[in-house]
């Protein structure tokens, strides 16, 4: 099994333990994977720059690459979602 397939099968049953738990705790949750990306956005755009690279190294379309670009701004509105 690879990476990408222990990944998803981590997130399946995930998803099993999410559908148990009531309102309250799953918003406490999505509030608290919202306070984790603004805490490290500049991680996580930083690594976005490493992405957008091999991204322009690939030949991706820019309008794909502008999609998968963060920043600050982004960030914070996903947080807010």
């Amino acid at each position: 099994m690879n990476k990408y397939s222990s990944l998803g099968k981590i997130a399946k049953d995930a998803k099993e333990d999410l559908l148990m738990l009531s309102y309250e705790k799953k918003v406490d949750a999505l509030n608290l994977v919202a306070e984790y990306l603004v805490k490290n956005a500049q991680y996580i755009i930083s690594q976005n720059r490493i992405d957008l690279e091999n991204a322009y190294q690939a030949g991706m379309k820019e309008s794909l690459i502008d999609r998968l670009s963060l920043s600050l701004g982004r960030i914070e509105d996903i947080a807010d979602g």
